[in-house]
């Protein structure tokens, strides 16, 4: 049985009309590049590509309550498209949570354009390889650089009262956001200068 686009996205795949990537876009180049993946690591990845300049639509991926990046827009897309049967989702009894693939013998899958993540494939495969808790450490670093403090020494201050188990991890978790800030930035952004 062949499923309809969704509500408002007949062109498959498709960057809104600002020139932005939508969410269901963004959710199938994760998978993409991912693999089996689950909602904690998505949610950061989108958080740190959009952190990093992905031409993401809208502003979805904010610190939440509970300490990592989460956005109620995302879930309800995950959760539309597990329901039209683009994306399924399993639970891992190993890690204990929701897991999510894409089922590439989907059409609409298949019509997805994703080169918008070409730049970024580098900071994806990065990423991916750091555990599930350091990469909600990164966040915070992120959300702390961006939105309160821009010193190492005040970022790491707030860290330490937030996270104090991982204060002897400090200085590695700063060099993995900045791995990712510096060193990973898309192919045409490397040469700009910035003030971090």
């Amino acid at each position: 049985m062949d499923h309809k686009p969704f509500p408002g996205n007949e062109l498959i795949g498709r960057t809104s009309t600002n020139g932005l990537v939508d969410t269901e876009t963004l959710i199938v180049g994760m998978l993409s590049q991912l693999g089996k993946t689950g909602q904690r690591r998505l949610e950061d990845t989108a958080y740190i590509l959009q952190n990093i300049g992905a031409p993401l639509e809208g502003e979805y991926y904010k610190i939440g309550a509970h300490g990592y990046p989460y956005s109620f827009d995302f879930r309800l897309k995950l959760d539309e498209m597990i329901d039209f049967g683009y994306v399924a989702e399993t639970c891992d009894e190993k890690r204990r949570e929701d897991v999510f693939s894409l089922n590439n013998e989907h059409k609409y899958v298949q019509a997805t354009d994703i080169a918008f993540l070409d730049p970024y494939k580098d900071v994806l495969q990065y990423v991916n390889k750091q555990s599930i808790e350091d990469l909600d450490i990164v966040g915070k670093i992120f959300f702390l650089k961006e939105h309160q403090d821009t010193k190492d020494s005040l970022v790491m201050e707030k860290l330490e009262i937030l996270h104090p188990s991982v204060e002897p991890r400090l200085n590695e978790l700063l060099l993995i956001y900045r791995a990712i800030r510096k060193g990973y930035q898309p192919r045409e952004q490397k040469n700009k200068v910035h003030a971090y």
